[in-house]
């Protein structure tokens, strides 16, 4: 389906409040296009005080969880918040609150590979000024939004060959993104998964709402298709695996404010078994 067959998720908010008797919510959300703004450099990217505010207050309430293709230490610098769950470089990378960072074991998988293939993407990004390589650790990203149509052809032809030569890597595009990745079924829709089960809910006892905007995000929407809710924040032609829609990170804002309160609230449909 495409975002524009699917309800808006502020209008939507009763038909998933319905989902939760005997269920406890539980929030993911990606961080670039869903709570920040996209912005023309990764750096310049930052998470608003109000919305950083309200995550706070939304995990007074339930687990709240940022998954992001950042790397870790830079997505948690960013957030801020010690009570929350993370998930960088696409799930590769976990931390839960209390707990020491770790490094899941699917990351190993072309650990060796991406050592080798950085310094030949760093090389060929010098080429074009206009783009951005990052070297995440577990995966590499590199950046082309600045780049004209031209340049960014020629780049992601450049790095598919290079990838080519690693049978245990593989190269996925996102918003004007290619990122370098172990060849691995793991990625956001396990992660989400994997912190289920570590928070200590089970399918059965949890309602997974998953808010994110980009291709990646895409794995968790089909993760949860059966038993969660995804909600993609983009453009109405954008084809989605989600069962709701946000225009942008306004919207984002306004639901999380919607949610908060019906949390808050706990004297409807929103009570929870716990």
């Amino acid at each position: 389906m495409t975002m524009a067959e699917i309800p808006s998720a502020l209008s939507g908010l009763a038909a998933i409040a319905a989902r939760l008797p005997g269920r406890r919510p539980a929030l993911f959300l990606d961080f670039d296009g869903t709570l920040s703004p996209i912005v023309a450099r990764p750096d310049d990217a930052r998470l608003p005080a109000a919305t950083r505010q309200l995550l706070a207050a939304l995990a007074e309430h339930c687990p709240v969880a940022l998954i992001s293709g950042r790397a870790l230490a830079d997505l948690r610098a960013r957030v801020g918040l010690g009570q929350l769950a993370y998930a960088g470089n696409h799930g590769f990378e976990l931390a839960l609150p209390g707990r020491s960072p770790q490094l899941h074991a699917e990351a190993e998988v072309g650990a060796a590979s991406i050592r080798r293939v950085a310094p030949l993407l760093a090389a060929e990004v010098e080429r074009w000024p206009q783009a951005i390589f990052e070297d995440k650790g577990p995966t590499l990203t590199l950046h082309y939004r600045r780049c004209s149509d031209e340049v960014a052809g020629a780049l992601q032809q450049r790095v598919a060959q290079r990838i080519a030569e690693f049978p245990d890597l593989e190269l996925r595009g996102g918003k004007q993104v290619l990122e370098v990745r172990p060849r691995s079924a793991w990625g956001k829709g396990k992660a989400v998964r994997w912190l289920l089960a570590e928070l200590g809910l089970a399918s059965r006892e949890a309602l997974p709402i998953f808010i994110g905007d980009d291709v990646t995000d895409e794995d968790a929407f089909r993760e949860l298709a059966e038993d969660g809710v995804g909600v993609h924040v983009g453009t109405p032609g954008t084809p989605t695996a989600a069962s709701f829609r946000l225009a942008d990170t306004d919207q984002v804002q306004a639901f999380l404010e919607r949610l908060l309160s019906a949390l808050a609230g706990r004297t409807g449909p929103l009570t929870s078994a716990r």
